[in-house]
């Protein structure tokens, strides 16, 4: 409505301005016109002529031509001057069509959308009751007109439809988003309410309208937590206890959308998921409890790997941690890897961590512990235990396992030592850890706890890290033992050690 009126205030600004040019510049003005060139070359020929005959009619001859031309320009003049008459018309007509126009797809009468979002953000904020109902009734009538003029708009649509979902009249929520289907005016926030109410009036059960604009969400939005959720809640009515997990646990890792109502929900279906699952159900249980909080909008990460997989074989997060302790469940469901499964392997390490930031890659977290390793299929029950009062120690992960065609006798005086020394050549070991071949292979959580002086810092450039398989036991490096390629490594990495280089009396590391 307010570009309409700005772009009409232009035009008349803009016809207005050539109408004032056209009365100052385009008056006759005081200039040598043809007839008065006319006149001043015949007086001056009729003053150089002979007074004989022939030349007498010449010169009445050159005076009639003469005359005629100034009459000519005298009819010029006069057409000249109903220009501005013509413009003054033009003008006139051209607003008049405008206003018309404004009138008939402007509808000047229909409230603006910044109008009836700020009488929804006062009806929001009411308490629920007669009151808020009528404060609700008067938003839907000014939508409703403005979605049936001809400034009705996907925008429009959208407010419309949630204004109905607040009041709780979710009949209308199905039809005013089936009219904005027809007029192509959907949007994201309007699919997700008009499922909600649909899964509401067919008793929480799916039909084709719930999948079809499910499914259009999902391109949109992959995980949408309402999406997620409805599934789960489908799932669960088939008793398919571990779809519904699954589902469940994806809407909690939504980190754009979910909101801490949205949390406290899904976290409930997920406690009484958890407990309708089998005894014989492969599943780590880890305890997970936090001593304390100092940042809000934190989240729990907790998640599952294993010696031949660096990245999380299973995940589940919780945004919005609390001071309290979580009960989770570490299974099949929440798989990360597409070609394993949690239950199919026989060592794995559960590592929980608080984080700022849900991403797994980042450097906010706030502190990290690892479990034992652990067998999944002994159902073991974890206890960890974070606590953000400790100082955060630099770590990284290191796998270590043996190549082939190493062998391995498993004698007692096989070790395997990890060194870790500066990028200096000359730099000595700052990091020397001791295991037995026999956990190969293994991941090892490694920092500056580890390192040969505990008062060392965790360099900035990262560590040249390398593992040897020592045949005698001790950490002097001698012919018949095998070793890993160096590789660096900064705080926070995640890095393979393959045992696979025989050493030899000529070969150096």
């Amino acid at each position: 409505m307010l570009v309409t009126i700005l772009a009409m205030i232009a035009l008349v600004l803009a016809i207005s301005y050539w109408l004032f040019r056209e009365a100052i510049y385009g008056k006759p003005a005081n200039r040598w016109q043809r007839a008065d060139a006319n006149l001043a070359i015949y007086e001056e020929r009729t003053s150089a002529i002979d007074e004989n005959e022939a030349t007498l009619e010449t010169a009445d001859e050159a005076k009639r031509l003469l005359l005629a031309d100034a009459a000519d320009a005298k009819r010029e003049s006069k057409n000249e001057s109903s220009k501005p008459f013509i413009g003054i018309v033009s003008v006139v007509f051209v607003s008049i069509l405008g206003m018309l126009g404004y009138l008939y797809w402007g509808d000047p009468f229909a409230a603006s959308l910044d109008t009836i979002a700020q009488q929804l953000q006062v009806a929001t904020q009411m308490e629920a009751g007669p009151k808020k109902i009528a404060e609700l009734d008067t938003i839907i009538d000014l939508l409703e007109r403005r979605n049936r003029s001809r400034r009705g708009n996907s925008a429009s649509a959208t407010y419309l439809t949630h204004v109905y979902f607040l009041k709780g009249d979710y009949d209308s929520v199905v039809e005013t988003h089936r009219k904005a289907e027809e007029l192509g005016r959907t949007s994201l926030n309007s699919d997700v309410e008009r499922i909600r109410a649909e899964f509401v009036l067919n008793n929480g059960l799916m039909n084709d309208d719930i999948k079809r604009i499910s499914n259009r969400i999902e391109e949109l939005d992959p995980g949408n937590p309402i999406v997620m959720q409805t599934y789960g809640l489908d799932a669960w009515r088939l008793r398919d206890f571990l779809k519904a997990r699954y589902y469940f646990e994806r809407a909690l890792q939504h980190d754009e959308e979910i909101s801490p109502a949205s949390t406290a929900i899904l976290e409930e279906l997920i406690h009484r998921t958890n407990a309708q699952l089998p005894a014989h159900h492969i599943a780590i249980v880890v305890n997970v409890n936090i001593a304390s909080l100092e940042f809000a909008n934190t989240w729990l990460i907790v998640y599952v790997r294993s010696t031949n997989l660096l990245q999380p074989l299973a995940l589940v997060k919780r945004p919005f941690a609390r001071a309290e302790q979580y009960s989770l469940v570490l299974d099949d469901a929440v798989t990360t890897a597409n070609s394993y499964s949690l239950s199919e392997q026989q060592k794995v390490q559960v590592i929980a961590r608080l984080s700022r930031s849900s991403s797994l890659l980042t450097e906010d977290t706030i502190i990290e512990v690892q479990s034992r390793w652990v067998d999944p299929r002994d159902a073991p029950d974890l206890t960890l235990t974070l606590d953000p009062q400790k100082p955060v120690l630099k770590t990284f992960t290191a796998v270590v396992e043996l190549a082939d065609h190493i062998n391995m006798d498993e004698g007692e005086g096989e070790f395997v030592y990890i060194f870790g020394a500066g990028i200096d050549e000359n730099d000595s070991p700052l990091l020397v850890k001791k295991i037995s071949v026999t956990e190969l292979p293994t991941a090892l959580m490694l920092g500056t706890e580890d390192f040969t002086l505990p008062t060392s810092e965790f360099p900035d450039e990262g560590l040249n890290l390398f593992a040897r398989l020592s045949r005698t036991g001790n950490t002097t490096r001698q012919t018949g033992d095998s070793e890993s390629k160096s590789v660096l490594v900064k705080a926070g990495d995640t890095v393979r050690l393959v045992i696979d280089q025989p050493v030899s009396e000529t070969s150096e590391h």
